[in-house]
């Protein structure tokens, strides 16, 4: 595990600023917006977890489709394994002038130890393109790891987007 989480973290701190052009070509938080707002999920004061945030394409989409209802999260509080996707995602919130939302850097297969107890209790938990970089004897841990903080009738939203050599399908 070590080595994949190694080599995942080399991959988005090397390759952020290619990454970053790679969704924006792709509309990703367009499309991500597209989602929530078809999907039924949107209400407001969600309590919500962006897990494997990156530098926040799912936290962004999510704001704009709440705020073109009128409607404002409760909370939103997002994880990534890679600090310099949060470093970026930080910079973003800055410039929009967002505080609500909450980072921090965390790996889902240690989320116990690396997250504060109070992040629990979710509307709803997006991953998009976090799946892809978990081994797949571990999906099971991941998935529980996150539906553990899910609260009763909450949704797991998971978005898997793309395969990876780390990951056989």
């Amino acid at each position: 595990m070590r080595s994949e989480t190694d080599e995942v973290l080399r991959l988005y701190t090397e390759k952020l600023n290619a990454y970053e052009r790679f969704i924006s070509f792709f509309r990703s938080r367009d499309a991500v917006k597209a989602l929530l707002e078809r999907s039924g999920l949107l209400r407001p004061k969600l309590r919500v977890l962006d897990a494997g945030a990156g530098f926040g394409t799912v936290t962004f989409a999510l704001l704009d489709a709440l705020g073109q209802h009128n409607m404002q999260p409760e909370s939103i509080e997002a994880f990534d394994l890679t600090p310099a996707m949060l470093a970026r995602f930080q910079a973003e919130l800055e410039s929009r002038g967002v505080a609500k939302v909450h980072l921090r850097q965390a790996n889902v297969l240690e989320l116990d130890q690396q997250l504060p107890s109070s992040w629990c209790n979710y509307d709803l938990i997006i991953s998009a393109s976090m799946f892809e970089y978990v081994a797949s004897e571990q999906l099971s841990q991941a998935l529980s790891a996150l539906g553990a903080r899910l609260a009763q009738g909450g949704t797991l939203l998971v978005i898997i987007t793309e395969k990876t050599g780390l990951r056989e399908y």
